[in-house]
């Protein structure tokens, strides 16, 4: 989606996830001030959800439960960690998660891993632009493990060709394939 600013493109992803409700739950990927506008988007437009449907990871202080319930588990124990990381988690419909905490916490990474999640929408996905970033390629591996995969952004540039490759690879191919060279 890449309306003009302000035209609704959260309301759009979250139209769209509804329609696709089966493949729930959703991992929103944000910058960190488009966290709470999420949240209350969601419970304004989908009033159905209950309370705990919408898991907002808010800081390193979330991930920190996950590294303290790793830390009483046997090392051996890696299925028993990625059971106790997920209902730590507690995902329900939607998850939502800056690309900031994304990329500081390997432990968050296996705990969405392990929600299963069915659906990515990446919001502001002008900040996925560097294909070697490690945010650019962590949503790539997320986008790679769902069945529907949307990203969100304003409308792009004609110099903007190269990017908008990389960001379609991620929503058509899942994040599986690398873009094809600009001019090729």
């Amino acid at each position: 989606l890449y309306p003009a600013g302000s035209l609704g493109k959260t309301l759009q992803a979250i139209a769209l996830s509804h329609l696709f409700k089966e493949h729930w739950p959703v991992l929103v990927l944000m910058p960190a001030s488009m966290r709470w506008a999420w949240a209350e988007e969601l419970e304004k437009w989908l009033p159905t959800l209950r309370p705990g449907d919408v898991k907002v990871v808010r800081s390193g202080s979330d991930t920190d439960k996950i590294e303290s319930a790793r830390s009483i588990l046997p090392r051996s124990s890696s299925a028993a960690v990625s059971i106790l990381a997920t209902a730590n988690l507690d995902v329900r419909s939607f998850l939502l998660v800056t690309y900031d905490l994304l990329t500081r916490s390997e432990l968050l990474q296996a705990a969405i891993t392990s929600a299963r999640c069915g659906m990515l929408i990446a919001d502001e996905s002008h900040m996925l632009k560097n294909i070697d970033s490690k945010r650019s390629q962590i949503a790539r591996r997320f986008a790679s493990q769902v069945s529907h995969r949307l990203c969100e952004r304003q409308q792009p540039s004609n110099a903007g060709v190269e990017r908008d490759s990389h960001l379609d690879s991620i929503v058509v191919h899942g994040g599986d394939k690398a873009p094809a060279a600009a001019g090729v």
